[in-house]
């Protein structure tokens, strides 16, 4: 990817700065649903106009896939009409559009990892709302820069997440039941924040996969964090239909990877993370 000259002075807004993830993000402006709310476009103009962004990172959406799949509508508002809202701000405004996506973009029936010239075939609701969003994007702001992403960890601010989980309960000698036939990209937050910082200043386009390399199973990375950390509970293998469900339609597949970009594996960045718990 050709390297260009760093913008000067970027003003950059985060929506869903209070989620799991724009909580995260260490540069630019974070705003809450108190300071931009997406199902409103007078907000977002008010913002826009107070601010004056040059960049926007779009992360007010609903992640949750059990709650998308049972309120549908619920989803489709804030990933569908709060992306577009935000999107056509930003083409009316001239702001610089940040989409982050997620791997249910993809069916998750092939053998091998999602790349970026993999085609999209969503089979959850969480995945079709997040697909139409980046279509949304990319149509009103052919510039912009969709970031796919998928199994993120490293907040210690919550009890989210299947690290944490992990963490949590190994800790208090809990055993785990873990799936070992649904394989993704766990993917530190921290690594992810900084590469899409870079993708930014060097006003990168287009569709990227921003992942730690490698792809793992649930099981496998719940033994990986008990042997990090020497816990004394046990892991043990199961199929992941016996642990979620089956309520949220979802592929064996989810990791990702990458033909433009590399990070570091993700062994190495979880073992940094839980060095700071």
């Amino acid at each position: 990817m050709p390297k260009v000259m760093k913008k000067s002075r970027q003003v950059i807004l985060v929506t869903g700065g209070e989620g799991n993830l724009g909580s995260q993000i260490s540069f630019g402006q974070k705003l809450g649903k108190d300071k931009l709310d997406v199902l409103d476009p007078k907000s977002i103009s008010q913002a826009f106009d107070y601010y004056k962004p040059s960049v926007l990172i779009h992360c007010a959406v609903l992640i949750d896939m059990g709650i998308c799949e049972s309120y549908p509508e619920r989803a489709f508002e804030l990933n569908v009409i709060g992306t577009f809202n935000v999107a056509k701000a930003c083409r009316e405004k001239g702001v610089k559009m940040v989409y982050i996506s997620s791997c249910s973009v993809f069916k998750g029936d092939k053998s091998t990892p999602y790349s970026e010239s993999d085609t999209p075939e969503p089979i959850s609701v969480h995945g079709q709302t997040k697909r139409i969003g980046e279509i949304i994007t990319s149509t009103l702001n052919p510039n912009s820069l969709i970031v796919r992403t998928g199994w993120l960890f490293g907040n210690r601010h919550t009890s989210k997440g299947f690290v944490n989980y992990c963490i949590k309960r190994l800790k208090s000698h809990q055993d785990i039941e873990a799936g070992e036939d649904r394989l993704g990209s766990p993917t530190y937050i921290r690594d992810f924040v900084e590469e899409v910082k870079k993708l930014i200043d060097e006003d990168a386009s287009g569709i990227f996969h921003v992942v730690n390399t490698g792809c793992i199973s649930y099981f496998e990375l719940a033994q990986n964090i008990k042997r990090m950390k020497s816990f004394s509970a046990e892991v043990r293998p199961v199929k992941v239909v016996l642990v979620q469900g089956n309520k949220v339609k979802r592929g064996k597949m989810e990791a990702l990877t990458s033909d433009k970009i590399t990070l570091r594996p993700w062994q190495e960045a979880l073992e940094e993370y839980i060095k700071t718990l």
